[in-house]
């Protein structure tokens, strides 16, 4: 997405000279950095020389800070279009490709709205709106009643954009500037290509008042020819001749075909007084070509395509009628359009060979149903259009458009070696950790990173339509058990189903209908033979009984339970396996396709839903807002919620003790399991009636360590998971609250009554007001983490302005949580914060000391959040959490914030080293206390 700059710097591609190339021109002649192209003197012409970007000569220092505004002004442009442009309909597919909205730096999200509406915009979908969009009656407050509200709806949900408040006042502002747009003058048209002003709605309007009078053709003047060297006075009757050569050749440079209408405008530059260059030529030539004035429907075109490309309405270039998103599809797709013959068509004619070229052959050719060879000079510019498609993606082509590079008309030789490199540059931060980036000769690991990042995706998409039967040749204890190796040997075994005519179930899809019924009549004992088994009659386990009937594997409960263990593995593990973790996996070293499926899980689990604290706040959201329950009834809600944490965070203690005790996994059993074991350090559980905490008085033994973590375990553990990410009021309601219900069973109801739209939208409206909050924090915060290297995403934004503005109060909440706790916890965060204080002599041991801190701090501050009664706690405390982790990453840059105990409160000291040469060993220290104040 294309964030909008022009207020940062109007011209700055223009480099002044003042040389003396003779007397009479030496102070205003003008030349074009970087633009071929010839320059005239103007003297008594230009008479400011803010007209070309020219002002007075600024400190080192003083660039400096213009550049630090000019950053944080972009970050918050960044920020304004997570906010106006992202759609549930985006957020729902940064989901599904594991991308935080609010974690994720704000330009890197930019970039993944960008691909989501690219990808939007090839479907054709168009979106029926959001449960947070603007009423009609509101629209029509905000615009004046200048435009319809279902007109406005319209074009919004049309283009994938959110009918949000700044968003109605944005395209109201671009009507109301456009209405006094009528036509242009020629002094209007000598300012715009005189100061390279691109024709927006806003520089048309500022245009028509900016204009001065009396700045026609000059009556005197001189060209140069800035290649030669060559200098011309310009005479009153004004020769084109003299210079045709050169400005066909600034016109073919621009794009532009030579012709009357180009070589009239390259004429009217050069009687202005202006520089004829390209950029002259384009901005000219746009102008001429515009249609004006503009219409309502001009407007909202203008303004939707402006939004998607990152840019405020009136911003928006009355010529632009695609935004950049849709222009990256379509070039996609005109590549893969093109006709071998048409390769050859285009090289006959002596034309480039390029993909607009190429395209518009094929569609003169199209319906002729050409046939034969192409010649053998074009054999190269067919391999060359082939690397092209392999190379080209929608991202690909956006980071071009974005450095302004014309795709369709740009060499197929040069084109090739521009999008490889696109490619490195959207991968290298993803693929790349902090320390990797910017080394030498990284360019052949992150090639080899993005293939095994290309190949996960493609295996995993592989392993969805693999028979089911190919778990019953596998041992899911071995080492084998890798996504890779199912892969492979299911395509074995698919191959040769097909090849004998054989119908088989999938491992992740959902069989055909008539399939269905084959299955049902084949194993139609199925049901008995899980009863005689000692099994619940539910989906995965018929499944895992199907599964060893087709690859003739004894049937038993040892048999059942590893099918069924290893089935739901591999189906949490493609569920979990997003884009964003595969590269995050990759990106630390890992190799998801060779790592044990079972080991794999565990790394990927905690990306599924974000923190447990955010899972749990949104929980208790919910029950708050849900209606028709009485007190008692929210009580047992939580109670349910904090059994199944429990058993989460026993890492399969509480389910092996229940097994080993030879009882069955019900509620019930796992609740008096939980009573016997101080999970995770907390001295509570749940009462029989799922009640209100009740404290433990008493001690259980513990459980040994030696109990056995198998197929059953594994299993129970992940569809506790899995009930966790997915629980609500509404689908507890549905399930009930039967505490001899088992927790297989539990979980099946869990999963039938998931409202997984439900779940979306309150997770997009969470989070995006999150991303208005952090557009509120100080430009001092933004500072701060881009001064450290931070990246700048919503939560560090948030979390940032929380430890700058409320300097200690972090760490006095997790003090008086830990105290809250016992002594244990409480002790053990003391240690840690006294152990820091006695470390600064050695840099290894501070780093070592804060990292216990952190650590310590945040298990604290994530067993308050499980037992938090209320929303707004886990709200707090969520947010305790990330200043917590954001100082510990502070900490490495020697920035520390450290506890201490002041007169018996609780507080922190932000230390930072300075080690800068002007101020080695230097020290700056900040406190905030309730006493003593700052």
């Amino acid at each position: 997405m294309k964030i909008d700059t022009n207020h940062l710097n109007h011209n700055k591609n223009v480099d002044m000279e003042k040389k003396a190339y003779g007397n009479s021109y030496q102070k205003n002649t003008a030349r074009i950095a970087g633009m071929g192209g010839i320059s005239l003197d103007i003297s008594g012409t230009v008479t400011d020389n803010a007209a070309y970007g020219m002002g007075e000569l600024k400190s080192a220092e003083e660039v400096m800070q213009d550049a630090g505004h000019k950053d944080i002004a972009l970050q918050r442009d960044y920020m304004a279009v997570m906010s106006n442009s992202m759609s549930a309909k985006d957020y729902e597919k940064l989901q599904e490709e594991g991308i935080s909205a609010v974690d994720s730096d704000v330009e890197t999200h930019v970039t993944n709205l960008d691909k989501i509406k690219a990808n939007l915009a090839r479907s054709g979908t168009v979106i029926a709106g959001y449960n947070d969009d603007l009423t009609d009656d509101q629209i029509d407050v905000l615009s004046g009643g200048d435009i319809a509200a279902w007109q406005l709806r319209e074009a919004f949900n049309k283009n994938d954009l959110p009918v949000t408040e700044e968003n109605v006042r944005g395209v109201t502002e671009a009507a109301g500037q456009a209405a006094k747009i009528s036509a242009l003058t020629e002094d209007m048209k000598k300012y715009m290509v005189a100061n390279g002003i691109e024709p927006t709605i806003s520089n048309l309007y500022k245009a028509e008042f900016s204009a001065g009078l009396g700045n026609g053709r000059q009556s005197r003047g001189y060209y140069m020819d800035t290649t030669d060297g060559y200098y011309a006075k310009k005479a009153d009757s004004f020769d084109m001749e003299q210079i045709r050569g050169q400005v066909e050749g600034i016109i073919t440079r621009a794009g532009l075909e030579i012709s009357d209408e180009t070589m009239a405008e390259a004429e009217w530059i050069i009687k202005s007084g202006l520089p004829i260059t390209e950029r002259a030529m384009v901005t000219l030539n746009r102008l001429d070509n515009l249609a004006l004035p503009l219409s309502t429907e001009d407007v909202m075109d203008i303004s939707t395509v402006a939004l998607i490309d990152g840019r405020r309405p009136v911003n928006g270039p009355v010529d632009k009628h695609e935004s950049d998103a849709a222009k990256a599809v379509r070039i996609q797709d005109e590549v893969n359009s093109v006709q071998d013959q048409a390769i050859d068509k285009v090289i006959s004619s002596g034309r480039d060979l390029n993909i607009k070229n190429l395209y518009e052959e094929s569609v003169r050719q199209d319906g002729q149903n050409l046939t034969g060879t192409i010649s053998p000079q074009a054999l190269s510019a067919k391999r060359q259009l082939e690397e092209t498609r392999l190379m080209m993606t929608t991202e690909a082509n956006l980071k071009l458009i974005k450095q302004g590079i014309a795709i369709d008309t740009e060499p197929l030789e040069k084109l090739v070696n521009e999008l490889k490199e696109a490619e490195r540059a959207i991968y290298e931060p993803l693929l790349l950790s902090d320390s990797e980036r910017g080394g030498e000769g990284l360019n052949g690991i992150l090639d080899n990173r993005i293939d095994l990042y290309k190949e996960t995706l493609s295996v995993f998409d592989t392993l969805r339509s693999v028979p089911a039967e190919i778990l019953g040749r596998t041992d899911p204890a071995s080492d084998d058990f890798t996504a890779r190796n199912l892969s492979e040997q299911g395509s074995v075994l698919k191959a040769a189903f097909e090849r004998a005519g054989r119908s088989y179930e999938t491992l992740m899809t959902a069989p055909r209908a008539d399939m269905g019924d084959s299955i049902r009549k084949a194993f139609a004992n199925v049901d008995d033979i899980l009863t005689d088994n000692g099994f619940e009659l539910n989906e995965a386990n018929r499944k895992a009984v199907r599964i060893l009937g087709y690859s003739g594997t004894e049937i038993n409960p040892e048999t059942i339970n590893r099918v069924r263990d290893a089935e739901l593995a591999v189906e949490r593990v493609a569920e979990l396996m997003t884009p964003a973790k595969t590269m995050e996996l990759i990106r630390n070293g890992e190799n998801p396709l060779d790592t044990n499926i079972h080991l794999l899980g565990e790394q990927l689990k905690d990306a599924y839903t974000g923190s447990k604290a955010e899972r749990y706040s949104r929980f208790l959201r919910k029950l708050e807002e849900k209606n028709g329950i009485n007190d008692r009834e929210k009580a047992a809600f939580i109670g349910v919620y904090r059994l199944l944490r429990q058993i989460e965070k026993s890492d399969g203690k509480l389910i092996g003790n229940v097994l080993s005790s030879g009882n069955e996994l019900t509620l019930r059993n796992l609740l008096t399991a939980s009573r016997s074991n101080r999970a995770s350090g907390m001295d509570y559980s749940v009462d029989d009636k799922f009640g209100a905490l009740t404290d433990l008085n008493r001690k259980g033994t513990s459980i040994s360590d030696q109990i056995d973590n198998g197929f059953i375990v594994n299993y129970m553990n992940s569809l506790t998971e899995e009930a966790l990410d997915k629980i609500s009021p509404d689908s507890m309601m549905s399930a009930g609250l039967d505490l001899d219900k088992t927790l297989e069973r539990f979980t099946n109801e869990i999963r039938d009554s998931y409202d997984k739209e439900a779940d979306l939208d309150a997770r997009y409206k969470e989070d995006t007001q999150a991303i208005k909050d952090a557009r509120k924090v100080d430009d001092s915060v933004i500072r701060m983490l881009r001064d450290f290297d931070e990246p700048v995403t919503v939560n560090n934004l948030l979390a940032g302005s929380e430890l700058m503005t409320k300097r200690g109060r972090a760490f006095k909440s997790v003090m008086d949580e830990a105290g809250k706790q016992g002594e244990e916890a409480f002790g053990k965060l003391r240690k840690a914060a006294g152990s820091l204080t006695e470390d600064f002599s050695s840099q290894d041991k501070v780093e070592e000391s804060y990292e216990e801190l952190v650590r310590e701090s945040l298990k604290v501050i994530e067993d308050a959040a499980d037992l938090a009664g209320g929303e707004l706690d886990v709200k707090e405390l969520k947010l305790i959490h990330k200043q917590i982790g954001l100082a510990g990453n502070l900490s490495k840059k020697q920035n520390f914030e450290i506890p201490v105990n002041i007169d018996g409160e609780w507080t922190s000291i932000n230390l930072r080293l300075i080690s800068s040469e002007e101020e080695e060993g230097s020290v700056v220290a900040t406190m905030d206390t309730e006493k003593y104040g700052r």
